[in-house]
């Protein structure tokens, strides 16, 4: 189980993001807008990878002097997580396929932006890893990006709805037998 706004606040004052942030010139800031915890299960790891890889591509695509945002929010049943950036976006074109394992877009076909391509690096993983992430804790990882705009990345999480309370219970040391 993991309790989202302690495990989101965790990954932004983690040295990584925050390091790649400063070296980049690029604000990275949050916005939690919930007031109580959201809980989730699933393997803090794998969604640690999920959320952080996210954060990192929109620093690394957005100039110096942008802005990334990580948002916790909920909808009705899900978690809601949004990596939104001021970065250069994505073309519309390529948004069906940039979740593809080893695709990379071709930036020379785009006047030479500094998009996902064999000259920045990368090997065209990152976000097909981040959708089977998502795909195997029963969640939805979507997009939506305007060239030269940026991008906002949507993460949607079902929400564990079991009492924190019962947790307690099924985690409760039970008596040895003698």
């Amino acid at each position: 189980m993991a309790l989202l706004i302690f495990f989101l606040e965790g990954i932004l004052l983690l040295n990584t993001p925050i390091a790649i942030a400063f070296s980049a010139k690029v604000i990275l800031t949050s916005a939690i807008r919930v007031e109580q915890p959201l809980n989730i299960v699933g393997d803090s790891e794998q969604l640690y990878r999920l959320v952080s890889n996210l954060i990192i591509n929109a620093i690394q695509y957005t100039p110096q002097f942008g802005k990334v945002t990580v948002v916790l929010d909920r909808s009705e049943n899900n978690a809601v997580i949004q990596v939104q950036d001021t970065g250069i976006g994505i073309p519309h074109q390529e948004l069906t396929r940039i979740f593809d394992r080893f695709y990379r877009v071709n930036s020379d076909a785009y006047g030479g932006l500094r998009l996902r391509s064999r000259k920045t690096g990368g090997s065209g993983l990152g976000l097909a890893i981040a959708q089977a992430i998502i795909q195997s804790h029963q969640g939805s990882l979507n997009v939506q990006s305007q060239l030269g705009k940026g991008s906002t990345f949507t993460i949607q999480l079902p929400l564990d709805v079991t009492p924190i309370s019962q947790f307690k219970l099924l985690y409760r040391r039970q008596p040895k037998f003698q």
